[in-house]
């Protein structure tokens, strides 16, 4: 059992306790929340997350993004092209995005590819998009990963999940000098931090 030597608050693992003293240590505070960090690389790491989920709104539409980047490109596809569909006035750059798109005012019927599962009324222009939905009525998954094995329908999903749980594409250096690890979540890099502490108290 290990005390906090501020609050006393109790901890089972002395390296729960050198975390737990870290919130209490003068660190650097998010204006948007209450949370506080360590180092200002943490906060500035956060505050970006903040910016995440702020929404910035289309005012041609009513569609809104995550951030400025899919927006500009969200105007410059929808409401700046020069191919207009004469169904709806959408815009596109290309002849063959609006080819693509005039299809999808087909109505059901006329769609060319039927899914032939019992109750599933589902139709599709393409013939891979008819293959990948009734894949998931019998759960394939040809796609697995090599790293936990969760399974996937379609190969770009397995690609997805793969950059974003696996390989993420900001590693989180250690602070601590002289020290090479990288870390894929900030929570790892605390509890790696935590034991460079250990070890310095011990």
């Amino acid at each position: 059992m290990a005390n906090c030597s501020h609050c006393g608050k109790v901890f089972k693992y002395e390296s729960e306790r050198i975390r737990h003293e870290l919130s209490h240590l003068p660190g650097f505070g998010c204006d948007k929340c209450d949370k506080k960090f360590t180092y200002i690389s943490a906060l500035k790491r956060h505050q970006k997350q903040h910016e995440r989920t702020e929404s910035v709104q289309c005012d041609k539409c009513s569609h809104s993004f995550k951030d400025e980047i899919l927006l500009k490109r969200h105007i410059k596809y929808a409401h700046e092209g020069t191919y207009i569909c004469s169904e709806c006035d959408a815009k596109f750059n290309s002849k063959q995005a609006l080819r693509i798109h005039i299809i999808t005012h087909k109505p059901k019927s006329e769609r060319k590819y039927q899914c032939s599962h019992a109750n599933c009324h589902k139709a599709f222009n393409f013939s891979h998009h008819l293959k990948y939905h009734e894949m998931t009525h019998t759960n394939t998954r040809k796609h697995f990963c090599k790293i936990c094995g969760k399974g996937f329908i379609q190969s770009h999903n397995l690609k997805v999940h793969i950059m974003n749980i696996h390989e993420p594409t900001t590693w989180l250096p250690c602070e601590m000098t002289n020290c090479k690890k990288k870390f894929s979540s900030e929570y790892a890099r605390k509890r790696h931090h935590a034991r460079h502490s250990e070890c310095i108290n011990n």
